[in-house]
């Protein structure tokens, strides 16, 4: 992915470096476009030192560089998405009227069929004025813009309210991920579930669901729209996902109230991923807290409901993927489950909590895969490349 990073003149400028530092990291390549405001605050030679192939300034739309020919142009075509950030009132306001009187407007004024991501940054009192907010307005009904919202907190002045710069995290999932494409829909369940055994204790398992979140980002960045299903106490772990477009989030505690989710999204799903880990066991609920006295070595449970298998019993166009954490792997059962719940593909991999031996699957980084589906294959892959690694295989089905 290409990005052009617009960086207007604020106090905010200096959190342009973590920026393109999280973009390195995904190995996007970024060009930084500096506003006369914006050489006050940050500096090229950082930029460039943190990643960015080239830096330009205002007015170097009108110099001669080498193998370009109309500066603003080229980079146009170059780039996959502009992202302003942060966006000054000033250019905002220019934006907003046409005018392309520096380098950054006239790519603006030239990106008819690119995504264009405008996170501003400034006063409460400038935000609130009436001429800015008509400026968001007209922004806000060209097709391919997008206003992101401020946050609340501390601003430069030392006033409390609305203005700041979102979270450099935000900027970088919401430029990144926002899918506008029309692959079809995937639902993805991903994290653990807890089966509580009274109003104080629940049983689960330590999945973070990491893996259902690279599923989701990788799928959003090639065209799909995404449901995430979040298990129990994700929040946090997405909290920079909200108002993505093209991902919808919600959030499971239960393995009853993810089936009822699934349920809803499964209908209209053109693929189905069961990446979550699901408590097996199901206790009988006790209405308040056991006492230790009234313990008797005893806890009654049955199992609890099979997400997958329910869902695959009223599979109709889905492909679907499940996932099995096991303590072994055994191929030939492994074949016996995909083919009892109607699986196109079953990724397994071995787990361990880490109580009584070292903590293996939850929680880790990388992990060695068995992929079945028309053939099997054993692969060590980090989670985002297992991601990667889902929707080539999908996309090719």
């Amino acid at each position: 992915m290409n990005i052009v990073l617009g960086v207007c003149g604020s106090i905010s400028a200096y959190k342009t470096y973590e920026l393109l530092r999280l973009y390195s990291k995904e190995d996007i390549s970024v060009k930084v476009i500096l506003t006369k405001g914006a050489l006050n605050f940050v500096h090229a030679n950082i930029l460039k030192s943190l990643g960015a192939l080239d830096v330009y300034t205002y007015g170097d739309d009108f110099k001669e560089i080498k193998d370009v020919n109309i500066l603003h142009i080229d980079l146009v075509k170059w780039m996959d998405k502009l992202v302003i950030a942060p966006a000054s009132a000033n250019t905002i306001a220019k934006i907003s009227s046409g005018v392309s009187d520096d380098l950054l407007t006239s790519v603006v004024l030239a990106a008819t069929q690119k995504e264009i991501h405008i996170y501003p940054a400034m006063n409460t009192q400038m935000l609130d004025n009436e001429i800015t907010q008509l400026n968001f307005k007209r922004l806000s009904k060209t097709k391919n813009t997008k206003i992101h919202d401020t946050q609340v907190g501390e601003l430069a002045c030392k006033d409390i309210g609305q203005g700041k710069l979102a979270t450099v995290e935000y900027i970088l999932n919401s430029s990144t991920l926002a899918s506008y494409g029309n692959k079809g829909i995937v639902t993805i369940t991903t994290g653990a579930t807890v089966a509580p055994l009274d109003t104080v204790r629940y049983l689960t398992n330590p999945s973070s669901g990491i893996t259902g979140i690279e599923i989701a980002k990788s799928f959003l960045k090639a065209g799909h729209k995404v449901n995430l299903i979040c298990g129990h106490n994700m929040q946090t772990k997405v909290q920079d996902f909200d108002n993505i477009q093209g991902l919808s989030l919600y959030h499971a505690s239960t393995a009853d109230k993810m089936l009822e989710l699934a349920q809803t999204c499964f209908e209209e799903s053109d693929i189905y991923i069961s990446a979550a880990a699901i408590c097996d066991i199901k206790f009988q609920m006790q209405t308040s807290k056991i006492k230790k006295e009234t313990l008797d070595g005893k806890l009654l449970y049955e199992k609890e409901v099979d997400i997958l298998k329910t869902l695959s019993e009223v599979k109709t166009k889905q492909t679907i993927i499940g996932f099995a954490a096991e303590s072994e792997l055994n191929e030939d059962k492994l074949k016996d489950k995909m083919i009892s719940k109607k699986m196109d593909i079953l990724i397994a991999n071995i787990v361990n909590n880490g109580i009584s031996s070292a903590q293996q699957g939850f929680n880790q980084a990388a992990n060695g895969y068995l992929i079945i589906s028309n053939d099997s294959l054993r692969k060590n892959m980090t989670k985002k490349q297992l991601a990667n690694f889902i929707v080539q295989k999908v996309e090719a089905l």
